[in-house]
């Protein structure tokens, strides 16, 4: 065979990136790929029984003995070690190879995500030639890609290489390193190659060896290096070998016989001894492991008992929390205290309590966690522990005890299920159900409240809530049903919170185990005496020695001491009697009942209701006065005590009075749900009578007029319209109905479904629906529903029987003339109620289809002429008005539910202490633990001393606690540990916690007093030495076993039928075995066959699976098997059978046997069999396992009772023996005897031609199948009967010609009498109607129908007779009617078309034509339509009016409406701009509406540039030539034309500055030249741009990269967001289960792509990827293009690039993808160069890539929380801002506050609903502009309110500047503002000193102060650069001194003036600019003036100045003028 056909793809996979060859000139295959090893050494039939010895090997190293390690993973990847060399690629191993990734990312970070590429073979020949420490090295490097190959599979040559090397490493003194370096490389991953190349050695071909040759050179140094490896593993790291050397070691002990064997090569002694010493030093470290853990666990178990609980057990609710199932919540549990006593009562609750609620929590659990798992994997498997359901709807409340209970439907399927559950355990009453609507992280609790099987069958169920919640209906909920029986536990947990700590029952023994026994207290009294039998005596004091009921010795002590130890435990071994004994315990207490029974019975409690009532049955024997509590009795001796019936005829007063008022509000309830019902089945049309309730004034109606059968002909009489469907059409009706009624169903893939046994009775009391009897009695009682107008049933009732009618009719052969008239009104019924019926029914499932839709109250009806309704309408107009009294009832039946769960409430309180009266009146009342939990305040107050326990050691312990109470003073357990225990649902909390251990067990291990009976009196002597002394060594047999018969047909009473059939596994952990299920079937029925009755035989399962197994197999024997019962183990103790056949179901290669190992088990199994004993199971097996069963084993050998195969001896044959092995066997003797014919002498003379039977031999019941050939005539010997010999001969049949009175002869049967015969020969005949017919020869002519159509016309319609001739009835159709489609048209049509005739029947009257037609009005030109019949001209017509207005136009109004005005839009010149306007036509064309360019001309001659709506423009912007020197200095050339005509804008600089076009050429910070003009650089203040450099900004665009769940939504220049979807790479073979933005934790599949291409030839890509659209053989051309040079390789795979569609080679690709894989960035395409960002499988290195880009753009531009923080702090920042900012700058300056808000909008994190993405520089650049605007603000915060004028062109300016991008702004600009903002500070500081009081008048009188005045000004406001600050500054400080000056002179000046002019204080005045000026003489002021320097006017007249004037202070120090005395004497101080 070629070597490359094997499998190509997994061998380019071992040599994946790297291109090189094998010595031998080959690439080597991948060990395990799919070659022909299979092939070669037969592997592929190790299956059959004729498999070689290397197959039979090859199966078996597959089950090489396990290890259980600390690692469970290791054991599962362990166990697949049998796919290796499989031949199959879907077997291969599809775990995650990531070991070494995990470590290639510890060794180096940097490289994570980075697949190193694979070492080559050349480079790993090259390591072994290097020395250890070197090797460490090496393979400490990640980047050498050792690791890479190893997970990718070594081939032969290489596995043997690398062990080489590692045993190297072993030598290397570096020990620390070494350890590490065999822990990373001995990884689960290598040891699997390893052990699968082991084992697969001696299967090896000549093929083989020659790629394998570093072996086969020197096989015994790869054993040796191997076990150098093992050893050296073992010596210094033991936890690591306990892992890991198991298999290994066990795959070359398993290797090394084959290998000698195959290959006749010897392997020496000392190898194999050292393999040998390494098993057994390593069997001692794994059983050294396991024994720490168990102690470990033993110890932590026992730390719990001591540590306290974290809350009080009282107040945790017995129902669990969502936190609780679906974790997050912490699990405290302490174990049972097996031995020893308990702290206190408190502490033996709270651990009962916490281990029970935790035996059904865990496994609610446990299966919630499974379907949630199962939920995200997409996996479908069986969910243990739960059912779900899915697709759950809760309908409607429902009443059925004080729970809120609703109806819910879970299945809305309406297929038929073979599913049964009559007897299944699914939704027994009491069931524990959660429902979810959002993945259980919200989950609401109920138990089901009512069981009824015919609800459950429809897919429905009650269920109740503890209180009124609120559900949702018509919502889809998820529901779990607990696996685990949730009524007992729910009991039992409650009793044991509410438990008395002070008055605990048996305290003493319970929780002390207290071993020291006292008697009853009842019996402490001195003179208290028994009699029992006739004896009396004192119980305590002389107990006589006399037997009194034939006890054996046994017995009798445990009788003693069960009557006078107050607590007292009776071990019964099987068939001993303990049954029998408790009864005459049961017994002689109640004869002797008055030494204790004082009301207060004794109490009989059990486990399960079968035990129950066989112990109550035994005690009816000598006591009636029983009370048995329970309604799941299937004794029917038992019911006659039953409680319920001794209660139902003795009921109190208040009792009988709170069940009426139970009974009438149920009646009520009942009343409105029945209503409910009907409506919603929709089979109806209800009574319009209780639409009065819900319809306004709907007795003024004409429906409260007229009869219910005038409603229903109106609203069925839309049946004429309705297309009636054919015969097969009424067919399709029903397939609608169901289609509605599957409205919301969805397929459901249920899990595969075992039908639960009959014979399972655990916990049948589990069944029971604990409903009071007063709900059946309330449903038997008539309740009064609303009566409907007509049902579908009723009306298809009525066509049933007017078809049965007819077809009787039609039978007669002589019909009166009255029944042929009836015969004719049937057929005209049956007609129009077969229309009608089809009517209705389609509207009917037309309203459920709607139902749940709102309806509306249809428009336009008049309720008052309900016939003009369209029948549609009226349909819906019933639908609706149902809808309202739906809603009515509704609410009512809400109020009467909450008002009736507090009624039957109270009615249950009295119950029970009603019954508890009945239980106080007997002597015994039995119960089982459930029950009993259940009424715990009823067994309270019987106060019962006496308890009974029957089994007590199969119950849990708080069961039975909670069955006591603190009156028990006598306890008795009966039953025996050794057999079953109690049941546990969680076996977690069973193992570690010891639950299961039972109070009787507990007991006994504490060394209470145990009496064990020793006499069994069940088992024949060969079945009781299984048990005995195995298990019991002191069992005894009583002598009358000894006369138990043999069994029928067998040699043997006792058989082990030994077999090595390989069991099945079933859902979940059972197992079958379809071997012993068919044979013990087919034994079954053989010894039915040999006499034995089937209900002397039972099958027993050790399995559940094997029960429904065999139950299955049982169904085709039920002929013969009938009612034989088939159980499993665990449900049979304490019952037993004449014949046991005992499946134990477990073979497997594993040797496990399950809990066959478990003694309690298997003595239950062994010790059921009165006479007859077989089993059948793998016995070396067993005994392989267990030590026990080496035991029987040894016994069964003794006896010859053990073999392969079974004999069977014929009865009747006695000598013939059939020896029976499987099933099939049993065909040789189909009826029970033996394989020889019967041939016995029959009756009838003739043989049994069966084969030997058992059974009848008589023959009383054969039948006979041999011709009969009996005479059956005298007439002629011949007639001989043809019949079998065993059926009735009868009359003779024989046809014989017979000559008749009518001369006609006819072949008549022999006993025929021919005198009596009526001859049926036709005979042709002239009838009364002239026709000519042909009737049999009997028939009268009279009365003969008539075969001829009727050929008279009907009067008056026309229509031909549909009947035949009928001249004796109605011969001119008088009384006929014709139910022809009548052919006249619909009353008052006035269209008369075909299409209007009248739909009805010719007979009846025609209904007025109700067709919508088009008419025409008389009185306007439209047309409507309306009813054919209708007049159309009485209809208000609300179309538009027609007619033209005088405009032309047509009016717009109604047409019932006056016409006004045209409102039509149209078109105008307006007589200005010669432009058309749109007007409305009664408008004029206004210019003011024109919106088109204005035409007119400017002054300039330019055209005006406005729209014609605007006013021209007075400043023509043109432009124009022009030559005006700017303050700049630089000319002007261009400018805009009203600046070049208007002088005032030519001698506005700040206008002429912006129009320079010089090139401002500075040389900016940057080092480059402005590109900016003059004007654009506003002459140098802040200069434009630079175009050669800017700061980097992030790139903008969108970013270009996206997954397969979508694209980034960020900008290019920001850090990417993984992405948190599942990963999408999957396949068949594995799945990433990481996010889709990690890197993968699986390597991209590597086996080819099993699709096809559309050319139809295989894909040449890889499995799960893109398929590349280029095939090998129709583009071979193409795509074997050299470019990487494997292109034309075999085998050669191919990757298409998804980003760019280049398809290359996968191996040169993965190369090219290698390389640069320390530079950041994405890789490209290596043709293209495309970036390479969403090819999938390059996912890791483009995540790698993308990590690697977002780091470095984190870096630089931020993470996210730098900017969250800055952009916060940035947001603060501009709210302080706002605030600060003065009132008039907000005003003046509006553009700062646009600024903010423009900044404030680019920090928000969204923007016009999108995402608005921001970084670091451009958070940087907003701070930088806010503390500009900072600045600002602070700088016009010190200049007052009026001086705004002075800064606010400046501050507008640097706004401007400011708003060239919100988020960016230069070095240049930043520079440049700072010299602004400087000059808005001189020019605040000018501003201030000009708005001194001083200034105007030194500006005006001081020419220096104008002087400086100016040169700031020009320096300030200057057209240049701000660089004379410093100049400024100086002549700001010398302006500030000069005004500081008041009237802007010297001080020397002014008191020179003053002497001068010599005038007193008072004289000097000033103008209001501050000029001074004196007035002479008296100083006041009596002539006016004008001030010389401000032309102000001064003085004033009559000694009062003018306004504004004031007196002069500064001159002369006067405060007040001097015009008189009094006023001049005031400026001087006194």
């Amino acid at each position: 065979m070629n070597r490359r056909q094997g499998n190509p793809t997994n061998e380019r996979t071992a040599n994946r990136g790297q291109n090189w060859r094998h010595p031998h000139g080959f690439r080597p295959q991948r060990y395990g790929s799919s070659s022909r090893l299979d092939e070669a050494s037969g592997l592929a039939g190790n299956r059959e029984n004729g498999a070689t010895s290397e197959e039979r090997f090859a199966s078996r190293s597959s089950g090489a003995r396990r290890y259980r390690t600390a690692s469970a993973s290791s054991d599962q990847s362990f166990s697949r070690g049998t796919n290796y060399g499989s031949g199959s690629q879907n077997q291969r191993d599809d775990r995650p190879r990531n070991n070494h990734t995990r470590h290639n990312q510890n060794i180096d970070s940097t490289n994570r995500g980075r697949t190193a590429r694979p070492i080559g073979f050349k480079a790993l020949e090259a390591l072994v030639d290097k020395d250890p420490e070197e090797l460490l090295l090496e393979l400490s490097d990640s980047k050498k890609g050792i690791a890479e190959l190893i997970s990718m599979g070594l081939f032969e040559d290489a596995i043997v290489l690398f062990i080489k090397i590692l045993r190297k490493v072993t030598d290397a003194t570096f020990d620390e390193r070494k350890y590490k370096v065999l822990q990373m490389y001995l990884d689960d991953n290598f040891v699997e190659q390893l052990t699968k190349y082991i084992l697969f050695l001696p299967l090896q071909n000549m093929d083989r060896k020659n790629r394998n040759r570093y072996f086969w050179k020197n096989p015994d140094e790869f054993w040796n290096n191997v076990i150098g490896i093992c050893q050296e593993v073992s010596d210094a790291i033991p936890t690591f070998a306990r892992k890991i050397l198991p298999l290994i070691l066990e795959s070359l002990n398993e290797c090394f016989p084959h290998f000698e064997h195959k290959h006749k090569r010897h392997i020496s002694d000392q190898i194999k001894e050292n393999v040998k010493k390494l098993l057994e030093v390593v069997d001692a470290l794994v059983k050294e492991y396991e024994e720490k853990q168990k102690a470990d666990m033993e110890k932590k178990l026992t730390n719990q008992v001591e540590e306290e609980p974290p809350n009080d057990f009282r107040h945790i609710s017995v129902y669990p929390s969502s936190l609780e199932l679906v974790g997050g919540v912490p699990l405290f549990l302490r174990q049972n205290v097996v031995e020893g006593p308990y702290r206190d009562v408190n502490h033996y609750l709270d651990v009962q309590f916490r281990l029970l609620r935790e035996d059904f929590v865990g496994p609610l659990r446990t299966g919630i966690a499974s379907y949630r798992s199962q939920n995200q994997s997409g996996e479908r498997k069986r969910v243990e522990n739960v059912k779900v359901y899915k697709k759950v709807r809760f309908l409607n409340p429902e009443t059925v005890n004080e729970q809120f209970c609703i109806r819910l439907r879970f299945d809305f399927t309406k297929k038929k299920k073979n599913f049964k559950y009559e007897n299944s355990k699914r939704f027994m009453f009491g069931s524990l159900l959660c429902f979810t609507l959002d993945n259980f992280r919200t989950i609401i609790f109920g138990k089901v409240a009512e069981r009824k099987v015919e609800d459950l069958e429809k897919g429905e169920l009650i269920v109740g809530f503890d209180q009124n919640i609120g559900v949702q209906f018509n919502v889809d909920y998820l529901m779990v049903e607990c696996g685990v029986y949730f009524e007992p536990y729910y009991h039992v947990l409650n009793v044991l919170q509410t438990m008395n700590v002070d008055n605990f029952p048996m305290e003493k023994y319970i929780i002390r185990v207290d071993s020291s026994v006292e008697p009853p207290q009842y019996l402490t009294s001195p003179i208290c005496r028994y009699t029992i039998r006739g004896h009396e005596f004192s119980p305590l004091l002389n107990w006589p020695s006399t037997n009194f009921y034939r006890l054996n010795e046994s017995q009798s002590i445990a009788f003693k001491a069960a009557l006078t130890q107050e607590f007292s435990i009776i071990q019964g071994p099987p068939g001993t009697g303990k049954t029998f004994l408790g009864l005459k315990i049961a017994k002689t207490l109640i004869e002797n009942r008055r030494l204790w029974y004082a009301k207060t019975p004794m109490l009989v409690i059990c486990y399960t209701n079968h035990a129950l009532d066989q112990f109550l049955e035994g005690i009816t024997e000598f006591t009636g006065e029983i009370v048995r509590v329970g309604g799941q009795s299937k004794n029917e001796k038992m019911k006659l005590f039953n409680l319920k019936n001794r209660s139902r005829f003795k009921m109190s007063a208040a009792v009988y009075q709170q069940r009426n008022e139970v009974q009438v509000m149920l009646g009520q309830i009942r009343s409105i749900t029945e209503n409910l019902k009907q409506i919603e089945f929709y089979h109806s049309i209800r009574a319009f009578d209780v639409f009065e309730e819900v319809v306004p004034n709907f007795g003024k109606t004409w429906f409260r007029k007229v009869q219910k059968d005038d409603i229903l002909d109106w609203l069925l009489s839309g049946d004429e319209d309705f297309t009636f469907p054919d015969a097969a059409g009424r067919s399709s009706v029903a397939e609608i109905s169901e289609g509605i009624n599957n409205l919301h169903v969805e397929d459901r893939n249920e899990e595969d479904e075992l039908e639960e046994s009959e014979n399972e009775d655990e916990m049948d009391e589990n069944f029971e629906n604990q409903v009071d009897d007063l709900f059946d009695e309330v449903k038997s009682v008539f309740v009064p529903c609303s009566i409907p107008l007509v049902t579908v049933s009723s009306m298809n009732d009525r066509i049933f029987y007017l078809q049965s009618a007819i077809s009787q009719l039609e039978l007669i052969e002589e019909p009166t003339t009255e029944q042929l008239i009836f015969e004719d009104q049937c057929r005209l019924e049956l007609l129009v109620l077969r229309r009608r019926y089809d009517y209705l029914n389609a509207k009917l499932i037309e309203g459920k289809q709607r139902s749940a839709v709102p309806r509306q109250m249809p428009q336009f009806v008049n309720l008052n002429q309900p016939h003009k309704i369209p029948p549609n309408d009226r349909w819906n107009l019933y639908f609706y008005w149902l809808d309202l009294y739906k809603q009515k009832l509704r609410k009512r039946l809400e109020a009467l539910n909450k008002e009736f769960r507090e009624v039957y409430k109270a009615y249950e309180e009295l119950r029970d202490v009603e019954d508890t009266r009945s239980m106080k009146n007997a002597l015994v009342v039995g119960i089982t633990t459930t029950g009993a939990a259940r009424l715990r305040s009823s067994l309270q107050a019987l106060k019962s001393p006496i308890v009974i326990v029957e089994e007590a050691a199969e119950v849990l312990e708080a069961h039975i606690v909670s069955s006591l109470t603190k009156n028990c003073k006598h306890l008795i357990l009966i039953g025996d540990h050794q057999q079953l225990k109690p049941s546990t649902a969680n076996y977690s909390v069973e193992k570690f916690y010891k639950l299961g251990i039972s109070l009787f067990e507990r007991m006994v291990i504490n060394k209470s007093q145990l009496y064990t009976l020793n006499v069994q009196h069940r088992m024949r002597p060969e079945i009781s030495s299984l048990i005995s002394p195995t298990i019991y060594p002191a069992l005894e047999d009583h002598s009358s076993v000894n006369d138990r018969p043999s069994i029928k047909g067998l040699d043997n009473c006792l058989f082990f039928i030994n077999h090595t059939h390989k069991e099945a596994e079933c859902e979940g952990t059972s197992k079958k075995n379809f071997h012993e299920a068919s044979f013990l079937i087919k034994f079954a029925k053989h010894l039915v066959l040999n006499g034995y009755k089937p209900e002397n035989i039972t099958i027993l399962a050790a399995y559940l699976g094997q029960m429904f197994e065999m139950q299955k197999e049982k169904k085709k024997h039920k002929h013969v098997l009938g009612d034989m019962r088939i159980a499993v183990l665990d449900n049979y103790q304490g019952e037993e059978c004449d014949i046991i056949l005992l499946s134990l179901v477990r073979s497997n290669s594993e040797n496990r046997i399950g809990f066959l190992s478990i003694e309690n088990r298997v003595c239950v199994a062994l010790s059921r069999a009165r006479n007859g004993f077989y089993i059948m199971g793998n016995m070396d097996q067993l005994c392989a396992a267990s030590q026990l069963w080496q035991k029987i084993r040894r016994t069964l050998e003794q006896q010859n009772a053990i073999g392969s195969e079974l004999k069977l001896r014929c009865q009747v044959h006695t000598d013939k023996i059939t020896y029976v092995q499987k099933g099939e066997d049993f065909l040789q003797i189909p009826e029970g005897g033996c394989d020889q014919k019967c041939g016995a002498d029959l009756s009838c003379g003739h043989k049994c031609t069966s084969l030997c039977h058992i059974a009848d031999r008589d023959h009383n019941n054969y039948r006979c199948r041999e011709v009969c050939n009996k005479r059956l005539c005298d007439a002629d010997a011949r007639h001989l009967c043809e019949k079998m010999c065993y059926q009735e001969c009868g009359p003779c049949y024989y046809p014989v010609p017979r000559f008749l009175a009518c001369r006609h002869t006819v072949n008549l049967e022999c006993h025929v009498d021919p005198d009596t015969y009526q001859c049926v020969v036709l005979v042709s005949t002239t009838l009364p109607c002239g026709h000519v017919a042909d009737k049999p020869c009997h028939r009268d002519p009279q009365t003969y129908r008539c075969p001829h159509p009727c050929e008279i016309k009907v009067e008056p319609c026309g229509h031909a007779c549909t009947q035949n001739c009928h001249i004796r009835k109605d011969p001119d159709h008088l009384q006929y009617k014709c139910t022809k489609r009548c052919a006249q048209y619909r009353k008052d049509c006035s269209l008369e078309i075909d299409t209007h005739l009248c739909p009805k029947l010719c007979y009846e009257e025609c209904d007025p034509c109700l067709i919508r037609v088009r008419k025409k009005r008389t009185i306007c030109p439209h047309v409507y339509d309306v009813p054919c019949s209708s007049n159309v001209d009485e209809i208000i017509c609300e179309k538009p009016c027609i007619k033209i207005l005088p405009c032309g136009h047509k009016c717009k109004s109604k047409c019932h409406q006056p016409c006004g005005k045209c409102e039509v839009q149209v078109e105008k010149i307006n007589s200005i701009c010669g432009h058309p306007i749109k007007v409305k036509c009664c408008e004029e064309p206004d210019r003011a509406l024109c919106n088109k360019k204005c035409p007119l001309k400017l002054p300039c001659g330019h055209n005006c540039t406005k729209k014609c709506n605007e006013p021209c423009t007075t400043r023509c912007r043109e432009i124009v030539d022009c030559k005006i020197q700017a303050p700049c200095g630089h000319s002007l050339t261009r400018i805009k034309c009203w600046i070049a005509k208007s002088d005032s804008a030519r001698q506005n600089s700040a206008t002429l500055l912006k129009y320079c076009t010089q090139p401002c050429s500075a040389q900016l910070k940057c080092g480059h030249r402005c590109p900016g003009t003059c004007g654009e650089c506003h002459q140098g203040r802040v200069h434009k741009r630079c175009n050669e450099k800017q700061a980097c900004r992030p790139c903008a665009r969108p970013c270009p990269y996206k997954c397969q769940h979508g694209s980034c939504s960020k900008r290019c220049g920001d850090a990417c967001t993984p992405c948190k979807e599942k990963c999408t790479r999957r396949c068949s073979h594995q799945k990433c289960t990481n996010f889709c933005g990690s890197i993968c934790n699986v390597p991209p599949c590597e086996q080819p792509c099993d699709k096809k291409l559309q050319c139809g030839h295989p894909c040449v890509g890889f499995c799960g990827d893109p398929c590349p659209p280029k095939c090998l053989i129709c583009d071979k051309e193409e795509l074997t293009t050299i470019f990487f040079g494997f292109e034309e390789d075999e085998g050669a795979r191919f990757v298409l690039l998804k980003d760019c569609g280049h398809i290359f080679e996968s191996v040169g690709l993965d190369g090219w993808m290698a390389q640069d894989s320390n530079k950041i960035g994405f890789k490209v395409c290596p043709g293209c160069k495309t970036p390479i960002k969403t090819t999938q499988r390059y996912g890791n290195l483009i995540k790698t890539a993308l990590a690697d880009v977002s780091k470095v753009k984190n870096d630089f531009y931020g993470n996210l929380q730098e900017i969250k923080t800055m952009r916060e702090r940035l947001l603060a920042k501009l709210e302080d801002l706002n605030e600060t900012m003065p009132i008039v700058m907000r005003i003046h300056c509006a553009e700062v506050r646009t600024f903010l808000e423009l900044i404030e909008t680019r920090l928000q994190t969204d923007r016009k609903g999108k995402r608005q993405e921001i970084n670091k520089p451009e958070l940087k650049a907003i701070e930088s502009k806010l503390q500009i605007i900072e600045h600002i603000i602070k700088i016009c915060l010190k200049v007052d309110v009026g001086e705004s004028d002075a800064y606010a062109p400046q501050v507008k300016f640097l706004v401007k500047i400011l708003s060239r991008d919100e988020d960016y702004i230069t070095d240049q600009e930043i520079e440049d503002i700072q010299l602004e903002l400087n000059r808005l500070t001189r020019m605040t500081e000018l501003s201030k000193i000009k708005k001194s009081p001083n200034y105007r008048v030194h500006v005006t009188c001081n020419a220096r102060v104008r002087q400086i005045a100016e040169q700031i000004d020009e320096l300030l406001h200057g057209a240049t650069k701000f660089c004379d600050e410093d100049k400024v500054i100086v002549l700001l400080k010398e302006l500030s001194r000069m005004v500081a000056a008041s009237i802007g002179i010297s001080d020397k000046e002014r008191r020179e003036i003053v002497q001068a002019i010599g005038l007193r204080q008072g004289h000097w005045y000033k103008c209001p600019n501050g000029h001074p000026y004196a007035i002479g003489e008296c100083g006041g002021a009596m002539e006016e003036a004008v001030c010389p320097e401000c032309k102000a006017k001064i003085g004033g007249r009559h000694h009062t100045l003018t306004a504004g004037n004031t007196v002069a202070t500064e001159m002369d120090g006067a405060r007040f003028g001097a015009w008189s005395d009094a006023a001049n004497m005031a400026n001087y101080e006194l």
